[in-house]
C-alpha cells in the first residue's frame, strides 16, 4: 500500500469513521450522500476494510478483494435494482461472517431501490444483526425512499475544495496547473469525471472550437462558419451509435466549453482577473470579441440548456449549433 493514492477531502468524515471504528460503535446502516465523484464508494471500502480486518482505517484508493465485503450495483431494467438482488442481500445479511466479526454490504446508487426492493430491505434495517453493517451510497439523497433514509445514519459528504483537487491532480496525475484547472472546471468538481476526462480525448479540439465561436459572431465569416458546422457533424458522426455514454460526455464537454467561452468574454468586459480565464491561451481572440456585444450569462445559460437538449435528442450538431448562434434570445 506504499504507493496507494490517499483519499482527499471530507476530513470530518474521516474523523467520524475513525472514531466509530475505535469505539466499535458501528451503526447498522449508514447513508453516504453527496455529489457524484468525490470518493464516497472509496470511503465506504476503506471503512469496510478497517472494520473487517480490525485495523485503523487507511483512507486510500483500493481495489483489494475483501472477504465479507459485498458490493451491489443496480442490474435491472431502467437502471433499478432487481428483487433478486435485494433477496440475495437479505439472505446474506442473516448469515454469520466467514472470517471476521463483521460483514459489510455496500449498496451503490441507493436512489435506484424501488418501493418493492425497499420493502424487502426493511426487515434487515429494522431487525439488525450485530455482525452486519450496511452502507448505502447516493448522489441524490432526496430520491432515496424515505422509509430507507429514516433508518440510516446520515453521513453527508461535502465537495472537495479547489485547492485540494488542484494539488491532487498535479501530484497524482502529473497535470500542469493549467490542465488541472481546466479538468476541474470541465468535471464540475468530480474526481471520477476528471479521471474520465484525462483518459478520453475530446472529439473537438480547442483550436477548431475557438475558430467556430469566432466565426459565429463575425458576419463576414458566414461561409467559414458553415464549414465549421460541417466539421462538428463529422466529429460527432465519429462516435459509435451504441456508445451512449461517449455521446453524452461529448455533448457535456462541448456545452460546457461554449459556456466557458462566453464567461471569459464577460470576464474581460468587466476587467476581471485574467488568471481565471478558461481559454487563457486564446486571449487575443477574446480581447477582440469582448469589445463587442456579449449576451448576458443568463441568456447564454438558457440557450445552452436548449442546445444540450437538442444534441442529446440526436439533432444534427450543425442544426443545433446554428439555432444556438442565431435564435433571437440573446437579450
Amino acid at each position: 500500500m506504499a504507493n496507494a493514492i490517499k483519499l482527499i477531502g471530507n476530513a470530518d468524515i474521516k474523523t467520524l469513521l475513525s472514531h466509530l471504528l475505535r469505539s466499535r460503535c458501528i451503526p447498522h446502516a449508514m447513508l453516504f450522500s453527496g455529489i457524484e465523484g468525490i470518493g464516497k464508494q472509496q470511503f465506504a471500502r476503506a471503512f469496510a476494510a478497517a472494520l473487517i480486518h480490525q485495523v485503523p482505517p487507511d483512507f486510500s484508493v483500493t481495489t483489494e478483494q475483501i472477504v465479507d465485503l459485498y458490493i451491489y450495483c443496480p442490474e435491472g431494467g431502467m437502471g433499478y435494482y432487481t428483487v433478486e438482488q435485494c433477496q440475495d442481500l437479505c439472505a446474506k445479511a442473516q448469515s454469520p461472517p466467514f472470517k471476521s466479526d463483521h460483514k459489510v454490504f455496500i449498496v451503490n446508487q441507493a436512489e435506484q431501490l424501488s418501493v418493492e426492493c425497499g420493502n424487502l430491505l426493511l426487515k434487515t434495517l429494522e431487525e439488525p444483526i450485530a455482525s452486519t453493517a450496511l452502507i448505502l451510497i447516493t448522489s441524490h439523497k432526496s430520491k432515496v425512499l424515505s422509509t430507507i433514509r429514516s433508518r440510516c445514519v446520515d453521513v453527508p459528504f461535502r465537495p472537495i475544495s479547489h485547492e485540494e483537487m488542484m494539488a491532487f491532480c498535479m501530484e497524482n496525475w502529473k497535470l500542469s496547473a493549467l490542465c488541472a484547472r481546466r479538468a476541474i472546471e470541465l468535471s464540475c468538481g468530480s474526481l471520477s469525471k476528471i479521471k474520465e476526462h484525462i483518459n478520453s480525448q475530446s472529439i473537438i479540439d480547442t483550436e477548431r472550437l475557438v475558430q467556430m465561436l469566432c466565426h459565429a459572431v463575425d458576419k463576414t465569416k458566414q461561409s467559414a462558419l458553415v464549414e465549421d458546422l460541417k466539421l462538428m457533424d463529422k466529429a460527432f458522426a465519429s462516435l459509435k451509435a451504441e456508445e451512449e455514454s461517449s455521446w453524452y460526455r461529448s455533448v457535456e464537454d462541448l456545452v460546457y466549453r461554449i459556456f466557458c467561452w462566453y464567461r471569459d468574454l464577460k470576464l474581460l468586459q468587466l476587467d476581471g482577473d485574467r488568471e481565471r480565464l478558461f481559454f487563457i491561451e486564446q486571449q487575443e481572440e477574446l480581447d477582440i470579441l469582448s469589445k463587442g456585444a456579449v449576451p448576458s450569462m443568463d441568456a447564454v445559460h438558457a440557450k445552452l440548456l436548449k442546445l444540450k437538449k437538442h444534441l442529446l435528442c440526436r439533432l444534427r450538431p450543425s442544426v443545433a449549433l446554428e439555432y444556438f448562434f442565431y435564435s433571437k434570445e440573446d437579450h
